[in-house]
């Protein structure tokens, strides 16, 4: 009797997990986006992005296993900062490689080129110290841009990549 019981407690425990985890709300995000399409998205809306052919992020860290796809912007003008780089990972890798965007690539660099930036173009070292990484599901990015470009540029991406 006692088996049973335990038994029927069991089968109900892994009937609510079940209808739990099915229950789960999908993600709000597509995932079938490339990160070509997203690059396109960003050209289409300003001019003057070039694609990194160098890999801007290399002096800072390497990028880690699980991203399928990356990519980075950046103006071709030689006084501006502006740049935003595009991930696409493998599910539960997005807000690791956020926190290693900061933390290894966007505030190291901040602290490393501040005096530089301030001595040669003063005006856009606020975009770098004020850097900015949004997960839209499996996909990271950061912008290095003005306040009114990050804002115009998230809301493309979210329009973009809704489900």
């Amino acid at each position: 009797m006692k088996e049973e019981y335990r038994m029927k407690k069991l089968v109900l425990l892994f009937t609510c997990i079940f209808l739990l985890s099915s229950c789960a709300s999908p993600s709000p995000y597509k995932e079938d986006v490339s990160v070509s399409e997203l690059c396109n998205t960003v050209r289409d809306h300003w001019d003057g992005f070039l694609l990194d052919s160098s890999s801007l992020l290399a002096d800072y860290f390497t990028l880690p296993e699980g991203i399928r796809e990356h990519a980075l912007l950046y103006r071709g003008e030689t006084d501006s900062l502006d740049e935003i780089g595009f991930f696409k990972v493998d599910k539960g890798n997005a807000n690791a490689l956020a926190v290693q965007l900061r933390e290894e690539y966007l505030f190291p660099s901040y602290e490393k080129n501040r005096t530089f930036y301030d001595s040669y173009m003063p005006n856009e070292t606020p975009k770098l110290k004020n850097a900015e990484v949004r997960v839209f599901g499996n996909y990271v990015v950061y912008a290095i841009l003005s306040e009114t470009d990050k804002t115009t540029l998230f809301r493309l991406l979210e329009k973009k990549l809704a489900a």
